[in-house]
């Protein structure tokens, strides 16, 4: 039998913003007790200054969800706390290196200029800050941290995103399998879940893969636990085809393929059961709309089929399924301006200075869409146009092929470790290039799932350079 309901429920919950915490429990704020071991080990660490309390910062950013919950401090107000210290440090650092596709930000600043004739200079600025800051991050990471301070702060991350495997244990017995409450990171924003989950879930895997050291293997299964109790029913596809995606660029950094035929073996026969397994506790992919419901796959089917085409109401009738061809028959029916340009740079971002309401009810009025557009791909055409999504997801691409040129090359002088290192940061770049496009626009913000991806991607780049050392030595 169908349940409509749960279509609409996702839809306000999702329309949920900054600062609404209208059925919310701020009991969940309890979560944020997972960091206190990483806290306590922090505190004890020997570090210079400059790395022990940027390090305090990210543990803090780390709790942002539990101190919303909490409301001891306006969401604003909270936002800025994290954000002006990471822009503060990035127009402060030398920059000695840079990353592939760099010669692209200035041609995507130049279209956003353009396209905010449409808008206002102050939501050009606020564009950009949403969109470049975790470039900024990556540029302050690259070049800042090296040998034991990048090992120390690595270790830090590690045990951050480890941490917030409990909270999915505490998540549940108290408010059971659901979208809100991202660990201690968030108390919204589910794509959080859906990107944090998959990164951390292919990082483990190739650790492991490389280490065979049975705390990746542990930790694996963590993440995807932490995927389940969030409700986020894409990654019941995720995870068992980032298996392929993992093993394949693994054998391909490594040269490895032939002695890797073991572990396809094990994908064709644990990956269908793993998909079966998330659709039996994901109680909107079995019949019974239970944690522990049967499985049938016409349903799982039916159910996504129906899910990616908007056909459970709500303010989005269109669903990602259909966006992609809205949006663009929209924009090639309109003129070349507009095509080229989008409709003006910061006009989907919430802003009081921004002078139109663009909420999902809105956006659907003028686009056709409403959550939907939602996903990074649509979220950059509608504003900046084809001249402006380009060249952003071409620096994406750019730097996952660049990080993959030299993990070939230079893998015969790399420890397993180090080889794992950089094959996790190429495969993150995958997921923020794969769930940007099809799915959400999460990994283009500022928030802890976009940290860690910029993180891991800056210390693949520190790992090589000293690598490169060690051959050239």
């Amino acid at each position: 039998m169908e349940n409509h309901s749960d279509g609409r429920i996702d839809n306000q919950l999702r329309e949920n913003i900054m600062g609404q915490y209208l059925g919310y429990d701020p009991r969940m704020a309890i979560c944020g007790i997972v960091v206190l071991p990483v806290l306590i080990w922090w505190f004890k660490v020997e570090a210079t200054n400059k790395v022990k309390w940027f390090g305090y910062l990210m543990i803090l950013f780390f709790v942002h969800g539990s101190i919303e919950l909490a409301h001891v401090i306006n969401t604003t107000i909270l936002r800025y706390i994290f954000e002006l210290p990471i822009l503060y440090l990035y127009f402060t650092s030398y920059k000695r290196y840079g990353y592939a596709g760099r010669g692209l930000v200035i041609p995507f600043i130049l279209v956003s200029l353009v396209s905010s004739i449409q808008t206002s200079p102050m939501m050009w600025v606020l564009f950009l800050l949403y969109f470049l800051e975790i470039f900024m991050l990556f540029i302050y990471f690259r070049n800042n941290y090296e040998g034991e301070e990048a090992t120390l702060l690595h270790k830090l991350f590690w045990l951050l995103a480890c941490s917030q495997i409990p909270t999915a244990i505490i998540k549940y017995f108290m408010v059971g399998v659901t979208e809100p409450y991202i660990g201690s990171m968030s108390s919204h924003e589910g794509g959080i879940t859906t990107v944090f989950s998959l990164v951390m879930y292919c990082y483990a895997l190739e650790m492991y893969f490389c280490t065979r050291e049975r705390k990746y293997l542990l930790a694996l299964l963590g993440f995807v636990l932490f995927g389940i109790v969030g409700a986020k029913r894409a990654l019941a596809f995720f995870f068992p085809a980032f298996y392929f995606v993992v093993l394949i660029l693994h054998s391909l950094c490594t040269h490895s393929i032939v002695r890797n035929t073991k572990k396809i073996i094990y994908g064709v026969i644990c990956m269908p059961i793993l998909f079966i397994l998330l659709c039996i506790l994901n109680p909107s992919f079995n019949p019974e709309k239970k944690v522990g419901g049967s499985f049938d796959l016409n349903y799982v089917i039916e159910y996504s089929g129906k899910y990616n085409n908007g056909g459970f109401g709500g303010d989005d009738k269109a669903g990602r399924a259909n966006a992609m061809a809205i949006i663009h028959e929209k924009m090639l029916n309109d003129n070349l301006p507009h095509q080229l340009f989008g409709y003006g740079s910061g006009l989907l971002i919430a802003s009081s200075f921004n002078s139109k309401k663009m909420d999902s009810y809105a956006r659907m009025k003028v686009f056709g869409v409403g959550y939907s557009m939602g996903i990074g791909y649509l979220t950059l055409l509608a504003q900046v146009g084809f001249m402006g999504v380009i060249p952003y997801f071409l620096i994406f691409i750019l730097s996952s092929i660049d990080l993959l040129r030299k993990t070939k090359a230079m893998s015969p002088y790399m420890t397993q470790t180090e080889i794992g290192l950089c094959v996790s940061a190429i495969l993150t770049l995958i997921c923020i290039i794969t769930l940007s496009f099809f799915y959400n626009n999460t990994s283009f913000f500022f928030n802890c799932a976009s940290v860690l991806n910029m993180w891991f991607i800056a210390y693949a780049y520190i790992t090589l350079d000293k690598v490169k050392e060690r051959i050239t030595a």
